[in-house]
């Protein structure tokens, strides 16, 4: 019985994960009000329609770098996830961390020596 659930199962999902498609790229223009987003990719720009269900359609910005999960829907790419991959390029980087290891030691602020410890 378990065979018989577990094949049903891969019959109805692999329909649904086949039609699922990923594009990555740059976003050159968020239109919220067509609920579209335009990205340049290695092979050129691509329209991709989002929903409300559409998870982080709310964090796309100009010039992110984008990852979208998709569906053809006719000729319309439909987006069901979109993942920002690095900085927000509207956003400051913080400072410290990793963004400090990036500045050569010879270019980074001085940072006062405190006394050294003296024994009791």
């Amino acid at each position: 019985m378990k065979k018989v659930i577990t094949t049903l199962m891969a019959l109805i999902l692999f329909p649904v994960l086949a039609l699922a498609a990923m594009l990555n790229g740059t976003v050159l223009k968020v239109d919220k009000d067509k609920k579209e987003i335009v990205v340049k990719t290695d092979k050129g720009q691509e329209t991709v329609a989002f929903t409300n269900t559409t998870r982080g359609a709310e964090k796309a910005r100009e010039g992110s770098r984008v990852t979208i999960n998709f569906q053809q829907n006719g000729e319309k790419l439909v987006a069901n996830e979109i993942a920002i991959s690095g900085a927000d390029p509207k956003t400051p980087p913080s400072r410290g961390g990793e963004a400090d290891m990036k500045i050569p030691p010879s270019e980074r602020p001085s940072q006062p020596s405190l006394p050294p410890i003296q024994p009791r």
